[in-house]
């Protein structure tokens, strides 16, 4: 994917995430979460197609987390939009890869409006 094709938004998310080639095939393997955008589309947001995986199968999830390792899913915590988790996920996140305590889950992300 060519640094022409993606907006500054996109050149951070990838700058931050550092995704390998072999990482970019998983995530390639696993675009179809995003059954809404072609997976071309889902892999320019791999912080999106990231969050929707962690909603998915736990064969999938367990996958991802394998591939990707827990940096990278915290990140994907650390800068999740409202709407992407439910509560349920939001949580055991938090408790695989954040390492967060009981009870001391972060609230769901809300939309901002100014």
């Amino acid at each position: 994917m060519g640094d022409a094709q993606l907006d500054e938004r996109e050149r951070r998310i990838f700058a931050a995430l550092r995704l390998g080639e072999q990482e970019m095939e998983v995530l390639r393997s696993l675009a179809d979460y995003i059954w809404w955008e072609s997976p071309k589309t889902a892999l320019q947001r791999p912080d999106m197609l990231i969050a929707q995986v962690q909603l998915g199968t736990f064969e999938d999830s367990m996958r991802l987390l394998e591939a990707l390792g827990k940096e990278r899913l915290r990140w994907v915590l650390e800068h999740a939009e409202a709407g992407q988790f439910t509560a349920r996920p939001w949580h055991y996140w938090h408790y695989m890869v954040a390492d967060t305590a009981v009870g001391k889950v972060p609230p769901l992300p809300v939309r901002k409006f100014s």
